[in-house]
């Protein structure tokens, strides 16, 4: 059981921050019915015995699949651009929007999803550093330019058997070969980062900015192992309020909730409306 001074303290952080860092990793989603994709078996879990059995994640996110395989590729990938469209973001989007619009300095999202709530929550692009890009940001495949377009209201048809696109694959504008999302893969030499690294500057920017503000850092369904973004609060002396269904960690200055973000966000807010 979480104590209920953890919630209390997570709370005042927030009230007395003149800013807040939200930084979203794969489990921030698990309350919107999303797996979080931390492995193989995560990302294979919903589909039939064929592709559980057969397919490698590290095949189906390999970059050159859209120049050799665009069906499996979009196979892949639109089944996942199908499932984010369709899927509404859990409360606690809303809970880390209204606790930003409450501060007089602006706040910043830093998220390695690609699934684009953020943006679809309502929060501001200039305003979000998405370091692994998002899937309804295109680009080419191979790619024969730098252009990066923005694709919100595909609709792609699947096999779900055998994980292959049956429609019309997405084009690129100038070449007409196949496109494919802006967004970062495995080893992947072919993703356009113009886009990012103007977030990242934006980021960047951010911390300047508020260098000698007090910064609470949300932290959220972010791993503690392997890539992760947990290393990018602003100073060492911010408090970070970790939220993580999985595992926690024994850090300074760390605030540590083992709980979903949706619930450990909405019993957090209903202390600060006790405020």
């Amino acid at each position: 059981m979480i104590a209920t001074d953890t919630f209390s303290k997570a709370a005042e952080a927030i009230l007395l921050a003149d800013s807040l860092l939200i930084i979203a990793g794969a489990g921030m989603d698990d309350d919107s019915g999303l797996g979080d994709y931390r492995g193989e078996q995560d990302c294979f879990e919903n589909y039939s015995d064929f592709i559980r059995n057969t397919l490698l994640f590290k095949e189906m996110t390999d970059p050159k699949l859209f120049i050799n395989d665009p069906k499996r590729a979009w196979g892949f990938y639109g089944f996942q651009y199908n499932l984010y469209k369709q899927t509404t973001p859990h409360s606690g989007y809303e809970i880390l929007k209204k606790w930003c619009k409450s501060k007089s300095s602006a706040c910043f999202v830093h998220t390695s999803n690609i699934n684009g709530f953020f943006r679809k929550s309502g929060f501001a692009e200039k305003a979000m550093y998405e370091s692994h890009g998002t899937i309804n940001y295109f680009q080419c495949a191979t790619p024969c330019n730098t252009d990066i377009w923005y694709e919100p209201n595909l609709d792609f048809e699947i096999d779900d058997e055998l994980l292959l696109a049956n429609n019309i694959l997405p084009k690129c504008k100038k070449c007409g070969g196949v496109s494919r999302p802006n967004t970062l893969a495995f080893k992947d030499p072919y993703w356009l980062q113009s886009r990012t690294e103007q977030q990242e500057t934006n980021y960047k920017n951010w911390q300047t900015i508020n260098e000698n503000k007090n910064i609470a850092i949300i932290e959220l369904g972010v791993s503690n192992s392997g890539f992760s973004i947990h290393h990018a609060s602003c100073k060492s002396s911010d408090t970070t309020i970790q939220i993580n269904s999985k595992s926690i960690r024994d850090h300074k200055n760390t605030l540590s909730i083992k709980s979903t973000p949706q619930y450990a966000l909405t019993t957090i807010n209903k202390y600060l409306n006790e405020n």
